[in-house]
């Protein structure tokens, strides 16, 4: 398994409760539906960028995903 930065239960959390879609989250970050799919699921942990990005995109404090 992946181990990168961040916890698969607080980016999980984060992305159910963004009201966005998987796909719209995808499409604003820049990654396939599947790289969240996973990230949802806990099958894999975003790269130190990607949590960045992916923090930007939900409004979150980076800091609140790991």
């Amino acid at each position: 398994m992946y181990h990168g930065p961040g916890s698969t239960e607080k980016i999980s959390a984060a992305i159910r409760s963004s009201g966005m879609t998987q796909r719209e989250i995808a499409r604003a970050v820049g990654l396939s539906e599947g790289s969240i799919s996973h990230y949802v699921n806990g099958w894999r942990l975003p790269s130190a960028g990607n949590l960045y990005r992916l923090a930007g995109v939900l409004g979150v404090d980076v800091r609140s995903l790991t």
